[in-house]
C-alpha cells in the first residue's frame, strides 16, 4: 500500500515479511496455509482453529519472544480472543488456557530475559527490534575510541545497511571517505570529509546538508566527548549497521490490555476467586509495565493525552506524537485497569487519551472518521530541517511531509477496543471518553463506510479504498460495534464466512472469538 508522505504506514515501524506486520494489523511470518472449513459460530470449531494455530508454528505463539513484534500482533489477538470467548461462554477452560499463555508471554519480559533497550534499560516488558526501528553503527579510532555514530532510519532498515570506511591519507587529520549502502537503494560516497567542525567537510555538515533524504535516512553524530579535539581516523574497513532495541508503547500495550481484562474479570466476579492469587500477579506485572512508559505520555494545557516518541528515540519519527492506535492501546489498558481498581490515575489518563483521540474525529453521513496520525501530532502537520539538530522536530527523521491519510479498518480496530473499553468504565462525561451516541456512531462508520456490498470492504474508515488480502480478514475486529447495530454483526461474520480465515495468525484467532461471541450476543 503505497503512502505519498515517503515512509509507509506498514513500513514505519515494522516492514516484516507478511501482509500487515505493521501496527494493529494481522501478522503472518512464514505461516502454513490450512484447508479446513470452521463454523465460526461454534465455540467446539474455535477450539479446533486455536489448536491449529497452537500446533503450526506460526509466528505469534506463546514462548516467542516479541523482537520482531510477534507477541504483540500475535499471541496478544490470542489472549484477547481467550478473554472474550470466556465472556461468551462463560467457560473457565477458556481462562485457564489464558492462564497458562500470560505466564508464558510474561517470562519474556525484558528483565526476565536479561536483555535491555537502547538506553541500557532492562524493564517489566517486551522489546523490539529487527524491521521496527533505526539501525545505528559507532565508528571507532584504532584505539578504540569511539568517533561518529552512522544511523540509518529507513524502514525496514535491520541489518541490512553498512557503511565503509576509506582512507585518503594515514595522518591522524587525513581527510576519509565514507560509503553509506541502505537496507534499499544506492550507495552513497561521501568523500573527503574531516572532523574539523569549522570545516565545510565536517562530516556531520555534509551528511546533514547534502545526504540525507527521506527514504534512506542516514543522519550521523559526533561522538567525541569533545568536538574541538583532535582525534584520530575512525578504523578502515565495512561495519554493518545494527538495529537498536525499543520498547512501543503500543506492544505494551497489545500485550497488557487482555491481562488487564483479565484482573478486571477476576475483581468483579466473586465466581472467579479461586483465579484470585494469579490475578494479584497480573496487575502487578500490568502496572509495572504500564508504568515504564510514563516518561513518553504527555498532557497538553487542554488535557488532551497522548504517548510521545522522545527525540533520540530511534524510530523513524522521533519527536512526534505516535499514531492513534498506537496511544490508544495503552489507553484499552487503563480503562480495563480502572474498572479493575477504580483508581483515579487510571480514569485521568482515560479521559486524556480520549480527548486527544476523539479531537480528531470527522462527522459525516452520521458516522465518524479520523486519521492514523492525531491532528495535534507533528507527523501530521509535517517538518522541516531546521540546520540544527537541537531544534529540529527529529533526530532520525530530518524532514517528514505531512502526514495525513485515513485511517484503515484494521488499525482503527484497535482504536475500537480503545473506545469500547473507555465507553464501560461508565465514567462521567467528558472523562468518560465516548457517550452511546459515539458507540452508535462508529457503528455506523462500519455500516456506512466500511462494509461493502454483501461480503466486501473497503479498506478506509471514510469509505476510500477496497480492502485486500491482509485487510478484509480483521473485518471481524469491529463485531464488537454491533452492541449498538446488530447489522454490523451479520455482515461481518457474511466477510468472515467468504474470506473462510484459517488459523495462520493470532488476529483470526480474535476475528474467530469475535464471531462466536456475537453469535452468542448480537444474532
Amino acid at each position: 500500500m503505497a503512502e505519498k508522505f515517503g515512509i509507509s504506514r506498514r513500513g514505519l515501524l515494522a516492514g516484516a515479511a507478511g501482509v500487515g506486520v505493521g501496527i494493529g494489523a494481522g501478522l503472518s511470518i512464514g505461516t502454513p496455509v490450512f484447508a479446513a472449513d470452521y463454523t465460526y459460530t461454534s465455540p467446539q470449531s474455535f477450539d479446533d482453529f486455536i489448536a491449529a494455530f497452537e500446533s503450526s508454528g506460526s509466528a505469534g505463539q506463546a514462548t516467542d519472544n516479541n523482537e520482531n513484534g510477534v507477541l504483540a500482533w500475535g499471541q496478544a489477538y490470542v489472549l484477547l480472543g481467550l478473554i472474550r470467548m470466556y465472556e461468551a461462554t462463560r467457560n473457565t477452560k477458556y481462562l485457564d488456557h489464558f492462564v497458562q499463555n500470560t505466564d508464558l508471554v510474561l517470562a519474556q519480559r525484558d528483565q526476565v530475559r536479561g536483555v535491555a533497550d537502547y538506553r541500557g534499560v532492562s524493564g517489566p516488558v517486551w522489546r523490539a527490534l529487527g524491521n521496527y526501528t533505526a539501525a545505528t553503527a559507532t565508528l571507532k579510532d584504532r584505539n578504540g575510541n569511539p568517533l561518529l555514530q552512522v544511523r540509518s532510519a529507513q524502514s525496514s532498515v535491520n541489518n541490512h545497511a553498512s557503511v565503509e570506511v576509506v582512507h585518503s591519507g594515514e595522518t591522524d587529520t587525513s581527510p576519509f571517505t565514507l560509503i553509506l549502502r541502505p537496507a534499499r537503494g544506492t550507495a552513497v560516497t561521501v568523500s573527503n570529509v574531516n572532523f574539523n567542525v569549522n570545516s565545510s567537510n565536517y562530516v556531520f555538515k555534509v551528511i546533514y546538508n547534502t545526504v540525507y533524504n527521506t527514504d534512506t535516512r542516514w543522519s550521523v553524530r559526533d561522538v567525541r566527548p569533545d568536538h574541538s579535539t583532535a582525534v584520530g581516523l575512525p578504523v578502515a574497513g565495512t561495519t554493518t549497521l545494527q538495529p537498536a532495541a525499543y520498547v512501543f508503547p503500543v506492544h505494551t500495550g497489545q500485550i497488557c490490555y487482555p491481562i488487564a481484562s483479565f484482573v478486571r474479570l477476576v475483581y468483579t466476579d466473586a465466581t472467579l476467586s479461586a483465579y484470585r492469587s494469579k490475578a494479584d500477579g497480573y496487575l502487578a506485572a500490568v502496572q509495572a509495565a504500564m508504568a515504564f512508559h510514563d516518561r513518553e505520555y504527555w498532557v497538553n494545557d487542554v488535557r488532551y493525552g497522548a504517548y510521545k516518541w522522545i527525540k533520540e528515540t530511534p524510530v523513524p519519527a522521533d519527536g512526534s506524537n505516535q499514531p492513534q492506535n498506537q496511544c490508544n492501546m495503552l489507553g484499552a489498558t487503563a480503562a480495563e485497569l480502572y474498572r479493575a481498581t477504580r483508581s483515579s490515575v487510571y480514569a485521568s489518563k482515560v479521559g486524556e487519551l480520549k480527548r486527544g483521540f476523539r479531537a480528531s474525529f470527522t462527522y459525516a453521513n452520521d458516522a465518524y472518521y479520523w486519521p492514523y496520525w492525531g491532528i495535534r501530532s507533528a507527523a501530521y502537520a509535517g517538518w522541516s530541517a531546521t540546520g540544527y539538530t537541537a531544534k529540529d522536530v527529529s533526530s532520525y527523521t530530518q524532514t517528514f511531509p505531512a502526514a495525513r491519510q485515513v485511517e484503515d479498518l484494521s488499525h482503527a480496530a484497535l482504536n475500537l477496543e480503545f473506545a469500547i473499553a473507555a465507553y464501560r468504565t461508565g465514567l462521567p462525561a467528558p472523562d468518560s471518553s465516548f457517550t452511546t451516541v459515539d458507540m452508535q456512531r462508529l457503528a455506523n462508520t462500519y455500516l456506512h463506510n466500511i462494509a461493502y456490498g454483501s461480503t466486501g470492504a473497503h479498506l478506509n474508515v471514510n469509505g476510500t479504498g477496497t480492502a485486500g488480502a491482509g485487510y478484509i480478514d480483521q473485518v471481524p475486529r469491529w463485531i464488537p460495534v454491533a452492541e449498538w447495530n446488530h447489522s454490523v454483526y451479520s455482515h461481518a461474520l457474511a466477510v468472515t464466512n467468504a474470506q473462510k480465515i484459517q488459523p495462520t495468525q493470532g488476529s483470526h484467532v480474535l476475528g474467530f472469538a469475535y464471531c462466536v461471541y456475537g453469535a452468542i450476543k448480537f444474532a
